[in-house]
């Protein structure tokens, strides 16, 4: 269904992405790419759904066949019809306001009858788990809520090849759950599945194959037996994550820390809609706070509110025991943004942490820490999602704020740099930094976080420490 010979591709004038790659995925073949940020799988799904080309406008050297079909030959809706793509970032490839529009927007394009657009719309939503979703606006879902209309819009098209990049990357664990029976299914009804991911646990029982990339080159192949068979050392050398999730060890918390953040009856409304309920929380000083929940349950409203974004209906927010509004809750705190892009305004990577250090001599020193130092002078638009997420943590590390939120900080990144944002939480902790991260991610809230908030419907239901 799939075969790249010799391919390499190029953004404008940068240097080769992926080179003379050769790939082949056969009809009915779930395939999985993986390797460290930036070696080039995000760019080879952008080859194959067309995006390379057509969207970013490559440099694109090679053969591209789609099921027997030179890629070349094949107007970019034609693409889209036999290759169904679904991003990282779901919002950049909506173009409806209400979720049911949205799936039915595909189906309309292409032409198909009244009564079958509405009998694929009910079962795409049924599949993915979005029907009750329909009737909601896209602004209004969570990020998790619009990856899963996001296949739900491509599955309503049923193309033969679905290509995910980072799929896993925004989704609470029942939805995870729920990707992995809606993979299964996809391949049981013969559809071929290729899918970038650096989370790789969900996949394990389900892959056909797992390819290792490096320097926009496949280097090694894995069968999930044997990527279950890799120990620690091999994970840290490849840059890997774990292939099953490790167990989370809690106990009741320690109430002795000073505190840094005091939440009093905290309560929000979008509209008439509540999502936040009389919310009451104590923060230390040196705390890492993970906070947990399905997709939709006011994490993101609260750490908007805490960072002054956004203002609450009711309650109160002390900081260092000082009420606190918005205007100066925004210069103690910090929010590190879940899609990077909205947060890098400079026109290298270099000048983007001066434009905002306290101390702007320390920026190279800073870059070489997060291991972006050879980009210093690329744009940050040219980087990848996971590059862009550390050149963010970068940045906020360099205004030195006493509070640092973070917004699902490990989607785009591979094992190697989520094990070094855990390393530099708690280096961030032992200086008396209180830390808040919303996470779905087992793994990494194991190697970072000190204590578990569990937010439901708005409200707290958890709260413990995490023992290592």
């Amino acid at each position: 269904m799939i075969e790249l010979q010799q391919v390499s591709f190029s953004y404008g004038n940068e240097p080769p992405v992926v080179r003379d790659l050769n790939l082949t995925v056969n009809k009915g073949e779930l395939v999985v790419i993986t390797g460290k940020s930036g070696c080039g799988k995000t760019t080879v799904t952008r080859i194959i759904n067309g995006l390379a080309t057509h969207f970013y406008k490559g440099e694109l050297n090679g053969q591209v066949v789609i099921d027997g079909k030179n890629q070349r030959d094949l107007p970019f809706w034609a693409i889209g019809k036999r290759i169904g793509a679904v991003l990282q970032d779901p919002s950049s490839q909506f173009f409806a306001d209400q979720a049911i529009d949205e799936i039915a927007f595909g189906c309309e394009n292409y032409g198909l009858e009244r009564h079958e657009m509405q009998q694929r719309i009910s079962r795409a939503a049924e599949k993915t788990g979005s029907t009750a979703l329909l009737d909601q606006r896209l602004h209004d879902l969570s990020s998790g809520q619009q990856q899963r209309l996001a296949i739900a819009s491509i599955y309503a098209i049923n193309p033969d090849t679905y290509v995910f990049d980072e799929p896993s990357a925004n989704l609470d664990s029942e939805a995870v759950d729920q990707l992995c029976r809606l993979l299964a299914a996809l391949k049981n009804e013969g559809k071929t599945i290729l899918i970038a991911e650096h989370r790789l646990f969900y996949l394990t029982e389900i892959a056909d194959r797992i390819l290792y990339m490096e320097n926009g080159v496949i280097t090694e192949t894995f069968s999930s037996a044997e990527l279950s068979r890799l120990n620690h050392d091999d994970l840290r050398r490849l840059g890997l994550r774990c292939a099953s999730l490790p167990d989370l060890n809690t106990s009741e918390r320690s109430t002795n820390k000073e505190e840094a953040m005091v939440i009093e009856h905290l309560s929000f409304a979008y509209k008439k809609s509540p999502v936040i309920h009389d919310f009451s929380l104590r923060i230390g000083k040196g705390d890492v706070v993970a906070l947990i929940g399905p997709n939709g349950a006011g994490k993101t409203t609260l750490v908007k509110i805490l960072s002054g974004l956004i203002t609450e209906k009711s309650g109160r927010i002390l900081i260092n025991h000082r009420s606190t509004g918005r205007r100066l809750r925004r210069r103690h705190a910090f929010f590190v943004m879940q899609h990077a892009d909205s947060q890098l305004f400079a026109e290298s990577v270099l000048e983007e942490i001066r434009l905002s250090a306290q101390v702007p001599e320390q920026a190279e020193t800073l870059l070489q820490s997060y291991g972006l130092f050879p980009f210093k002078d690329a744009h940050p638009s040219t980087l990848s999602g996971g590059q862009k997420q550390r050149l963010l943590l970068a940045v906020a590390e360099s205004m030195e704020p006493s509070i640092l939120i973070l917004d699902e900080p490990t989607s785009g990144l591979d094992g190697e740099n989520m094990r070094l944002l855990a390393t530099k939480l708690r280096q961030l902790a032992a200086q008396r930094k209180t830390v808040l991260v919303i996470t779905h991610d087992k793994e990494f809230i194991t190697l970072a976080c000190t204590r578990l908030i569990r937010i439901e419907h708005g409200r707290k239901v958890t709260d413990a420490a995490i023992i290592r």
